[in-house]
């Protein structure tokens, strides 16, 4: 089933098709300090990946724990001021169970603090192409989660 999504930052104005993936099954993992945008991530998480499950938080602990225990698939973080934890720590996080589990666990970084943010995420090796700015276009979230589905077939 696909649905049409009329983003309003789209410059033609046209529909953005999103086509389910329902042989798809991940685990993904949300974190934001916006609840709005927890569930605008998991809401399109959703609808392009149906069998899929997608866990929110926004506290550092909380995130902590769920990357130890459900080894997600992908994770998309912002850069927000936990109490325990920031967005770099997030990725520090996830980098050292990458290297002790060795599994593959795709990182995606929105916020909405500059080229100084970005810098610190692609000094972590988050690749330049998972980096959205907020605001940003939904079909470029979109592109990333097909690409990192890919990736990891």
């Amino acid at each position: 089933m696909a649905e049409d999504i009329k983003p309003p930052d789209t410059p033609d104005k046209k529909p953005l098709k999103l086509s389910e993936n329902p042989n798809v099954k991940k685990d993904f993992l949300v974190v934001d300090d916006e609840n709005n945008m927890r569930f605008i991530y998991a809401h399109l998480i959703g609808m392009l990946f149906p069998n899929s499950s997608v866990r929110r938080s926004h506290e550092g602990k909380e995130v902590e724990k769920l990357i130890q225990e459900k080894k997600p698939d992908v994770v998309i973080t912002g850069f927000n001021n936990y109490p325990e934890l920031d967005g770099f720590q997030v990725v520090k996080r996830i980098k050292e169970l990458i290297q002790e589990t060795k599994k593959r666990i795709a990182i995606i970084a929105c916020h909405a603090k500059g080229k100084e943010i970005d810098e610190g995420f692609l000094r972590l090796g988050v690749p330049k192409a998972r980096l959205l700015g907020k605001p940003f276009r939904v079909k470029d979230l979109v592109d990333i989660l097909q690409k990192i589905i890919d990736e990891q077939k």
